[in-house]
């Protein structure tokens, strides 16, 4: 990979902009077959085929039972400055999705991932296989 990298400052033309890009592109190709065997076989779990069509639902959610209740929910873990842990109970209150629900079927931690630009995604994790309350993650 090091040898792709060339300085800029050797970059003397367009015309050695260009070769570069294209030997760049060209070297990139040849260890696109790994990369693509990787996300094939890596990714296609049957929990990732459940979460990816999840969706937290927002205050226009027109199939969210309850727009209000699961808008209020998700902006007291965006506007949190520590990890909220909820009881299932919990989340069946903040009416969200059947999907989502059935991944978290005991207590599970939330809280907001932040960049500069503010809020970006909320983690979400849960200890059913461990024996340790979840609270030790906080």
């Amino acid at each position: 990979m090091a040898d792709m990298v060339k300085s800029l400052a050797e970059v003397e033309a367009p015309h050695e902009e260009e070769d570069l890009f294209n030997n760049s592109l060209k070297d990139l190709s040849n260890h696109s077959s790994w990369i693509t065997t990787y996300q094939k076989f890596s990714l296609n779990t049957t929990l990732v085929a459940e979460v990816r069509p999840i969706e937290l639902s927002g205050p226009a959610d027109p199939l969210s039972p309850d727009p209000e209740a699961s808008c209020r929910f998700v902006e007291g873990i965006l506007h949190s400055d520590t990890p909220l842990i909820f009881s299932h109970e919990q989340l069946e209150q903040a009416a969200l999705s059947e999907a989502l629900l059935r991944l978290l079927p005991g207590e599970s931690l939330w809280t907001p991932i932040r960049t500069q630009k503010g809020s970006r995604l909320v983690l979400v994790a849960d200890k059913l296989f461990h024996a340790e309350p979840i609270c030790r993650l906080t």
